[in-house]
């Protein structure tokens, strides 16, 4: 259903390019100019090895934390980030452990393909 670009992206669909994200252990897609998606689309620089995405990713969720947000969800950041140069900055709004911190985009394997958003 898709296929590697380079170590660290891996195309879903034309114009789908995503990466793994360590800090939510799973696949967090960019949809392209090339996707034919009515929402938001991200600029890409081409480089598969060092890519650049903008503007930022805020990957969200209307998981229930209570009995009311059951009937009426609310949407919760799950996670912000930059993409620049191959590094994925994290945004300090992130609610997890690499809130604030820059590291290099990891290599993906096929076991995370599987786990996509």
């Amino acid at each position: 259903m898709g296929f590697p670009l380079s170590k660290k992206l891996y195309q879903h669909v034309q114009g789908m390019i995503g990466f793994h994200c360590p800090a939510c252990d799973t696949m967090h897609f960019y949809y392209t100019d090339e996707y034919e998606h009515p929402g938001p689309k991200w600029e890409f620089n081409g480089d598969v090895e060092n890519p650049t995405f903008s503007p930022s990713l805020l990957r969200s969720t209307s998981i229930p934390r209570n009995e009311a947000e059951k009937e009426n969800p609310v949407w919760y950041p799950q996670c912000h980030l930059f993409v620049i140069d191959g590094q994925i900055q994290y945004c300090s709004d992130s609610p997890h452990a690499l809130a604030g911190q820059t590291i290099p985009i990891p290599d993906h394997n096929r076991q995370l393909v599987g786990n996509e958003d």
